[in-house]
């Protein structure tokens, strides 16, 4: 039964795109070979903004002459703006920013198709969010039509919850790195194929961080509720951690804490606890973690900037989404998830929290002991 049910799901999906595919060839002229100039529109936090470089990348490759704009959300406090996370890794002539409509999905902002058809964009590049559904990307490509945008790509449905279950036990989803390459690509992306180009920043003046010594970075935070993992454990965690595979520092990384978190350093006993929380940019953060040897984080934007900079990530994920959407790419990573009945809620609050305080600190204590014996073996070769 489990199987038809993929079946019925899968050509949901078929169905969708159809019409995505055929108000693109309705809306829009067929893309050109050396468009001059490209709008590149992508939105979120963090870990959404690193998740697109490698597909960024990829495009400002394929049109090297061309001149790129950025459409994006404004800057939400206490979290870095796309644009400062893009800095000197993707270079735009201009960048327009708007306030997300929230709850109204079918809203537009106001005035910002003027000011985008002053441009003449031959072309938009849309990597749009995972859960976008075929409603808002027709709102949005109806909003681009009026900008006067020539051409598009990008519009693909790729996750929905019909049938959640069995899309869960037959279903592979692209993390979703993997997923926007595709979309700019249209071919399988092979790990060994994704580029990060993530400069290197002097960190000297922050703190200490000897990349010889055994360093373990820990990030507790989380963008949404639902992904926190209890702060007790990660204290437990933290303890033990120090007790039993003794690193030469913990380095607790993020922006600045919470009040719920805040008093986290001051409740754990022993061990050497380096915390720059608050206290590194996007570069500043990406330099701490390949000075590390793993980072052990929620479902989070540093388990991204990790896997970036190619340092293996310990996950300690909650089940609200379908496994591998926002797993860090590539394959050195351990991800802790734990399956139950109500497992793809796609909740940001949740009043049980179940799925994630399943996740026992030994579990967490013995994945980060894996990874810290394969990461010794190698430096042994």
């Amino acid at each position: 039964m489990m199987k038809v049910k993929y079946k019925i799901a899968e050509c949901i999906y078929g169905v969708g795109n159809m019409i995505l595919r055929s108000a693109e060839v309705l809306l829009f002229k067929r893309p050109s070979d050396s468009p001059t100039k490209i709008l590149l529109f992508r939105t979120g936090h963090l870990g959404d903004t690193v998740c697109a470089i490698p597909a960024l990348r990829l495009i400002s490759e394929k049109y090297p002459d061309a001149r790129f704009y950025l459409l994006t959300s404004e800057k939400e406090d206490g979290l870095p703006h796309p644009v400062e996370v893009l800095k000197g890794i993707i270079s735009f002539e201009e960048h327009f920013t708007f306030v997300p409509p929230g709850t109204d999905r079918m809203k537009v902002p106001e005035g910002l198709a003027g000011r985008l058809r002053k441009e003449h964009f031959d072309l938009l590049v849309y990597l749009g969010q995972y859960p976008a559904g075929v409603g808002r990307m027709l709102r949005d490509m109806v909003f681009f039509k009026m900008a006067g945008v020539r051409s598009v790509m990008g519009f693909k449905w790729c996750k929905h919850r019909i049938f959640r279950l069995a899309q869960r036990q037959n279903g592979i989803f692209d993390d979703e790195v993997t997923r926007l390459v595709k979309l700019v690509n249209d071919q399988a992306a092979a790990p060994g194929e994704i580029r990060w180009g993530m400069p290197s920043v002097p960190i000297d003046d922050i703190a200490e961080v000897d990349p010889g010594e055994r360093l373990i970075a820990v990030h507790t935070d989380a963008k949404f509720p639902v992904n926190l993992w209890p702060l007790s454990k990660f204290k437990r965690l933290i303890e033990e951690l120090n007790e039993e595979l003794h690193p030469s520092a913990i380095v607790i990384v993020g922006g600045n804490p919470g009040s719920d978190r805040s008093n986290l350093l001051q409740t754990v006993k022993g061990g050497n606890i380096i915390d720059l929380r608050g206290r590194t940019g996007f570069l500043g953060l990406a330099e701490v973690l390949r000075r590390c040897k793993l980072l052990i984080t929620t479902d989070s934007g540093p388990a991204h900037v990790a896997a970036a900079v190619g340092i293996p990530v310990v996950g300690i994920y909650s089940a609200r989404d379908y496994p591998n959407c926002w797993h860090p790419h590539g394959d050195r990573h351990i991800i802790i998830r734990k399956e139950i009945d109500c497992q793809i809620c796609m909740r940001e609050r949740c009043d049980s929290m179940a799925c994630i305080k399943q996740i026992t600190v030994a579990e967490v204590l013995h994945a980060v002991g894996n990874v810290m014996e394969i990461e010794d073996a190698e430096r042994r070769i």
